[in-house]
This record gives C-alpha cells, structure tokens and sequence, in this order.
C-alpha cells in the first residue's frame, strides 16, 4: 500500500496547496479590485497579456467561454474591477482585469464584402441541411428503413455496440450527446430518432436501439476517489465564486481613479 499511500498523500498536499494559493489570489485581487499588480506581486505570480479579442473569444485563455464572459461583464468591463476567481478545471484558475477596450465599430462594406457574402451562402447551405435533415428524421419516424434511407441519400450508417458515455471515440461528441439525452427505446426493432448539427454545417441522424445501465461495481477505488476530488474542486469553487459576488454585492467599492 506504500505507493498508493504516497500517491494519495502527495495530490492531497497538492489539492491543499492549490486550494490556499487560490484562496490567497481571490483575497488580494478583492481587495485590490482595480490592479493584477498587488497580488501578483504578494503571491510571485506572473501577469500575462492577451491580444485584444472579441465576444466570440481569442487565443490562449481568451478561447476559453469562461474569461471571455467574464471579460465582457458589467463588473469587469464597465465597473473596471477585477474579475472573481475563473475556475479553468484541473487545479488551474485565473484572475483576469481588462487593460483597454476598443468599442465595437461598423467596418466599411468593402472591406467585409467577400466576410458577408461567404455568410449568406453558409447560412443558405446550413438552412438546407436543416430541412433534409428534418426530412429524414421525419421519414424514419413513419417506420422507413434507416439503412434503405442512408442508401437513398449516398450516406452510410454505423453501428456502434456499447457507446459509453465519455468514453467512445468512435462516435464524434455531439452524436453521443444527442444519444444520451434520448429516451430508453421501448424495444429494438423500435429505436429513438433524433438528427444532430455537426457544427460544421451537416447533419447526422442517431438511431438508439437499446440503453444498458451503467455498472457501479467496475468503477476501481482510484476512479472514484479521482471524482470525488475532481467533484470537490468544483464545489469549492463554486462556493468561492458565489462568496465573492455576495460580498460585492453587500461592500461599497470606491475606486481612487488617481491610481488607475
């Protein structure tokens, strides 16, 4: 048990350290609500910059949905405070502070010509997919055969036996999200239909014929504990998050604009 011991002992210094540190970061960065500087400085922590980015993210962190709603929020953009603590998952988190804003602004239509035109045509293409789409499913609902329906189209079906949730790679993600949001399918020669966007502009059909339950005895004792730590960061964080906005919500911030 020596190495497992060890193993547990050393991620939960880990988890200790990370939770104090980050306790630490959202404590100077409330009480400095106007700089990074302050507990960048107390905590040796480096400020990063970021190239200037849109609502519908950047590079880097800004590509997370996360920093960018934060980044575009009353309290950070407006109010030029710091943001809370942005849990960014697996021990990382960040606090984030906008250095300049460049109002949103109406380019000239010859610069954006060829932008609009390319949009229209992918709203067009992505508007017919939808309609074939809602044809088919309409189509295997009345009892057509899917296969038959596939052969129709020059599509291909695939069959996947035991798709687990998470963990099957050969079914792209928003297909086996679609399948398990899908009711248990009564019995299989009567399946459950839905279609799903690709997000590339196509469509694809899933078919579920039948729903095994999961088995709560093959989840090793290192899984479980894995998820309890992983469940517990994220409540922690959670919490942090929602102490932060109720103790700004009930503080009177004056913010000294000499500094800024």
């Amino acid at each position: 048990m020596h190495d497992q011991l060890l193993q547990e002992a050393t991620s939960a210094e880990r988890d200790r350290q990370y939770n104090e540190l980050a306790g630490k970061m959202a404590d100077q960065t409330y009480s400095n609500p106007s700089s990074l500087e302050p507990a960048a400085a107390a905590l040796d922590l480096p400020i990063q910059t970021t190239p200037l980015f849109s609502h519908t993210g950047g590079e880097g962190l800004a590509a997370n949905p996360k920093v960018v709603a934060a980044a575009f929020s009353d309290d950070v953009l407006v109010q030029g405070n710091n943001s809370s603590l942005i849990d960014l998952g697996n021990n990382h988190s960040v606090v984030i502070h906008v250095d300049k804003h460049v109002p949103a602004a109406a380019k000239p239509l010859a610069e954006v010509r060829a932008m609009v035109e390319q949009s229209i045509l992918e709203e067009r293409i992505a508007a017919a997919a939808r309609t074939q789409a809602d044809e088919v499913l309409a189509r295997l609902h009345k009892g057509e055969d899917m296969v038959a329906v596939a052969k129709s189209l020059d599509a291909k079906v695939v069959s996947v036996p035991g798709a687990v949730r998470g963990q099957s790679f050969q079914v792209p993600a928003p297909v086996l999200k679609e399948a398990y949001l899908l009711p248990h399918p009564s019995a299989p020669d009567k399946p459950q239909f839905a279609e799903v966007d690709m997000g590339d502009g196509g469509f694809a059909m899933v078919a579920v014929d039948k729903v095994q339950p999961g088995d709560l005895s093959r989840i090793s004792p290192e899984e479980r504990e894995m998820l309890h730590r992983q469940m517990a960061q994220a409540y922690a964080g959670e919490v942090t998050r929602e102490l932060l906005e109720t103790m700004r919500a009930k503080t009177k911030i004056k913010i000294n604009k000499n500094l800024l």
